[in-house]
């Protein structure tokens, strides 16, 4: 076990720089370290570019679909609508569903489009960040949705990390006792859940920071007590721009008599939208993209920095501006959504994440402002020289 005790590596879904000042023990990590206003990624991939060092990783499809064999983890029921209801009832329906249950995903992904590309979720690579650590010699102990620990917890994997309270602490507690190095885990997403359903700067959502803050205190309380002197990284996906406009595109498209299935295919992934068809289609896509407001196609270059050219990432990708969102979508259905993040240019400071380096064992970055790949190797090298 390194001399200065060990790292905690949290992750807190939403941390936004802007919370800083309402949060006390933060700022007192800080003392002992650095916080750095963070450029998030575009997209839903989190925390990837600071684990990983890089923006976009090859074959890495984005907001979270990959190709798989089979589409074993959506239920089959997605076909029946695609293969009994009329073309423009069908859309209705997997509207209708997604706001009666409040839980759109995944009812407004068309099931030709699973068909098509066999896609799946979630993914089981194991971050480089942890590779990195552990070919230095440390003994990781980590916890994430994606993790082999979590698939082994229990038949449900939701399940588990809705009813896991008290008990994580006790397993990183043990894990500590054991003698593990660093300790890395997801510790809470409640600052994202506030964000999207009352914005990023309500009162609720502030009130849910400094209850983090409090929560983040006493469960470092119980570490350092176990292991003293234990250095700790906060780290941070996104913060949040506020909403003020929507737009549902695929409504506009099928004024112009383009419906979604038959005539193109394509999943609104909230400030995204992944679109595949054939050039006639496309054609006629991009003129209703030209008279429409909030949202652009990706030209050429912005693809490939960001997402590559691989077909399973749509035939044509069009992005939202900070501020706009697709309604109804992949994510929230057409429930009222007030905070966003994930957008491909973020100007608002709200949308900055923040993330803390603290104790002796992190290098300082010589800038406060850094984009998420630059953390990566300040976390590679911790505890060396």
């Amino acid at each position: 076990m390194p001399a200065r005790g060990g790292l905690m590596v949290l992750l807190v879904d939403a941390l936004a720089e802007v919370y800083l000042p309402e949060m006390p023990f933060l700022s007192h990590l800080t003392e002992a370290g650095a916080a750095y206003s963070v450029r998030p990624a575009p997209g839903f991939r989190g925390v990837e570019p600071i684990l990983n060092g890089v923006w976009t990783l090859p074959e890495e499809v984005p907001f979270r679909f990959r190709r798989g064999r089979t589409p074993t983890r959506f239920p089959p029921c997605l076909g029946i609508g695609d293969s009994l209801l009329p073309r423009s009832v069908n859309r209705l329906a997997r509207f209708a569903l997604a706001t009666l249950t409040r839980r759109p995903y995944p009812h407004l992904v068309p099931a030709g489009l699973l068909t098509r590309l066999e896609v799946a979720t979630g993914t089981t690579r194991v971050p480089m960040l942890i590779e990195d650590w552990e070919r230095r010699g440390l003994d990781v102990w980590w916890y994430t949705r994606d993790s082999a620990y979590e698939r082994r917890k229990a038949l449900s994997a939701r399940v588990y990390r809705l009813l896991h309270g008290k008990s994580l602490l006790r397993e990183v507690l043990t894990a500590l006792r054991a003698g593990k190095d660093v300790v890395y885990l997801e510790f809470s997403v409640e600052l994202d859940r506030a964000g999207h359903a009352f914005g990023p700067t309500s009162e609720q959502t502030r009130r849910r920071a400094r209850m983090l803050d409090r929560e983040l205190a006493e469960w470092m309380e119980r570490v350092w007590r176990v292991r003293p002197g234990m250095e700790v990284a906060i780290l941070s996906d996104h913060g949040m721009s506020a909403v003020t406009s929507t737009l549902d595109l695929e409504t506009l498209l099928g004024r112009r008599g383009l419906l979604n299935g038959p005539d193109y295919q394509a999943v609104w992934n909230s400030n995204f939208g992944q679109i595949w068809a054939d050039p006639n289609s496309l054609g006629r896509i991009h003129e209703v993209l030209g008279e429409a407001r909030g949202v652009t196609a990706l030209d050429t270059a912005a693809r490939e920095d960001w997402f590559g050219t691989e077909s399973a990432y749509g035939d044509l990708i069009v992005a939202c501006e900070e501020g706009t969102v697709f309604s109804p979508n992949h994510f929230q259905g057409g429930a009222p959504v007030r905070g966003m993040h994930g957008y491909l240019r973020s100007e608002t400071v709200e949308s900055r994440a923040l993330c803390i380096l603290s104790g002796p064992g992190f290098r300082q970055l010589p800038e406060r402002g850094v984009d998420m790949p630059d953390l990566y190797p300040a976390l590679a090298k911790w505890g060396v020289g």
